[in-house]
């Protein structure tokens, strides 16, 4: 086909046209050029502005407006130097202002209604296995989570001094950087092996590893299915990973299966694919502020049904469950590859200070990375692992610890079961003893009333020689009802070690009896006007 001769006219055109206004650009952006344009600058202005005037008066005002407050904001307005300008305010004026001034507590003070013996703080001074010392008055300690009595022991203790002479006392930072040292590894590789996982990885504190494990797996647009039960690192967890959370009603399997149902039946109407939203089950081994087991059992039953994955916190189960102290798999004989991903605590059974999350390499590999308590965070001192080592060790040659911590908590519970006017809300198996008032609901007693009977009881306990405390509950465990949590009953909260001694749990019962019924007969008295 041939060419058409007028498309290489009009390119030769083209390119003389722009070959000439180049050579005139040239000729005006000369030094006379420009000099002239300079020159004629204000006539051509003045020309364009009579112009605008006569066509666009409005134009004319919106233009003049905007130039005279940018010279304005530019030239004229004062900006207040606080280096260099006087304060606003006379001294007379500063002083009263201070003078009125109150600053905000720290913490909440003590409830004008309860006494003031009560209102008197208590201050820890010193703990030496089951003794502790309490405003310089020597107590039997009934509130230590040291639930095998490991961190009193001499090989723990002398496992630390050697790290510390060795080591130092801080690692000086987080693990990725220059915080790993070999105790660290030498106490995750433990851990697995004692437990009969593939991997370990250990965080600096137990409770910066529940909650920086799970928002390591769950993102945003993921599913929660939790327990409304658990405890305030588990909510701290659920709240940094942005997942989408539901709750079900405390250790309530039939109510864990209509939350998975309802689930699966939107899954249907929404026509959503379930593999492409990562979904994990939520609970506690022993749960913290209820003393009571999962049943795992059960609950693994549910997750293969549906097909979740499973999240188990086992802080306060770990060493204290099982022919060998190792948690609830064990308890239950559940084997561990049907927990995706579990977390354990080093600060409770074994006497020292950290958690670590076990679990396939995969599920380690995957938070040296993610896990924000391991790469932001400095490691744990090498001392604590070494401690946590030994304990480890002393806990597999002598695991008839376990055996005397569940006879000591059965026989304590059910010693607690029979003091009147009190109830224990806690299984007997449970190292962890929550007991209430009784009758306190039946009774029309509001939360408020109840805590301060249990606090009069909790002092009256100390005043008999034994430390027992009540419990305590965060602001973010009062944040987690509005969302479907629960919040747990007042109540006192014991915890049982190994190496308590009959003698000193029968003392901690008749001190409980003898303060329960001199408080609960004077709060009577006090509603009753007598």
């Amino acid at each position: 086909m041939a060419a058409d001769p007028s498309l290489g006219d009009s390119f030769i055109d083209l390119t003389i046209a722009l070959e000439q206004l180049w050579q005139q650009m040239r000729r005006e952006l000369s030094r006379d050029g420009v000099k002239e344009w300079l020159l004629g600058a204000p006539a051509r202005y003045k020309k364009w502005w009579l112009h605008l005037v006569e066509h666009a008066p409005g134009h004319v005002v919106v233009e003049t407006a905007l130039i005279l407050f940018i010279i304005w904001l530019i030239f004229l307005r004062k900006t207040v130097d606080p280096s260099k300008e006087d304060s606003f305010l006379s001294e007379k004026e500063i002083d009263q202002l201070v003078e009125e001034w109150q600053p905000e507590p720290l913490v909440p003070g003590p409830d004008p209604a309860w006494d003031e013996e009560d209102a008197q703080a208590l201050v820890v001074e010193e703990v030496d296995g089951t003794r502790v010392v309490v405003n310089g008055k020597k107590l039997i300690n009934m509130a230590s989570f040291d639930f095998l009595g490991l961190a009193g022991r001499g090989e723990v203790k002398e496992a630390a001094r050697a790290a510390l002479n060795k080591y130092g006392c801080g690692s000086c930072g987080p693990r990725g950087f220059y915080g790993s040292i070999d105790v660290h590894v030498m106490a995750e590789q433990a851990m697995a092996a004692f437990l009969g996982a593939e991997e370990a990885i250990s965080y600096s504190d137990a409770a910066s590893s529940v909650s920086s494990t799970l928002p390591a797996f769950a993102k945003k647009g993921d599913l929660l299915i939790a327990d409304e039960g658990v405890y305030e690192p588990i909510q701290t967890a659920i709240n940094l990973s942005r997942a989408q959370v539901r709750y079900f009603r405390h250790n309530d399997m039939e109510d864990l299966e209509r939350v998975l149902r309802e689930v699966a039946e939107e899954d249907r109407r929404l026509d959503r694919n379930e593999r492409e939203q990562r979904r994990f089950i939520v609970v506690e081994g022993l749960y913290k502020n209820f003393g009571d087991l999962c049943p795992l059992p059960a609950l693994i039953a549910l997750k293969r049904q549906y097909r979740y994955r499973l999240y188990l916190d086992q802080t306060f189960s770990f060493g204290c469950f099982g022919t060998a102290g190792r948690g609830l798999a064990e308890h239950f004989g559940v084997p561990l590859a049907d927990i995706e991903v579990m977390s354990v605590s080093i600060s409770h059974a074994l006497g020292s200070v950290g958690g670590m999350c076990v679990g396939t390499s995969e599920v380690v590999d995957h938070q040296r990375l993610s896990g924000a308590g391991y790469c932001y965070s400095a490691s744990a001192p090498p001392f604590t692992s070494s401690a946590a080592m030994a304990a480890l060790a002393l806990l597999e040659k002598e695991p008839e610890l376990v055996t005397k911590l569940r006879e000591n908590a059965v026989w304590l519970a059910r010693a607690l079961g029979k003091i009147p006017g009190l109830k224990v809300r806690s299984q007997e198996i449970s190292p962890v003893l929550h007991v209430g008032v009784a009758e306190a609901v039946s009774n029309g007693w509001t939360r408020e009333e109840e805590e301060r009977v249990l606090q009069a009881i909790a002092r009256a306990c100390v005043d008999a020689g034994y430390a027992v405390v009540t419990s305590k509950y965060t602001v973010l465990d009062v944040e987690a009802v509005s969302k479907g949590g629960l919040l747990p009953e007042p109540s006192l909260r014991l915890a049982v070690s190994a190496v308590h001694t009959r003698a000193e749990l029968e003392g901690a019962v008749e001190a409980i009896r003898r303060g329960a019924a001199g408080v609960l007969k004077k709060h009577a008295g006090r509603r009753t006007g007598g």
